[in-house]
């Protein structure tokens, strides 16, 4: 976390005249609970195993020239 992923995304995705799809505010979305209650409640093995559903989801959808080269394992 914080390593600046979403910030370049988004700067990248400007760029390209793409969308951005942040994988945090999917997971808040998805949940519908923030990602600090997720831990909290949940524990991180728990949210990543939600994260890693949330970014397959959204790799499916994307078109495949657009999808990410990295996924967090």
């Amino acid at each position: 976390m914080g390593a600046g992923k979403s910030s370049v995304g988004r700067r990248l995705a400007l760029q390209l005249g793409v969308t951005f799809k942040d994988a945090d505010d999917e997971i808040v979305i998805a949940a519908g609970r923030p990602i600090a209650d997720i831990f909290a409640e949940r524990g991180e093995d728990e949210f990543r195993a939600g994260e890693r559903r949330v970014i397959a989801r959204l790799m499916e959808s994307a078109p495949r020239c657009w999808r990410p080269v990295a996924a967090p394992s």
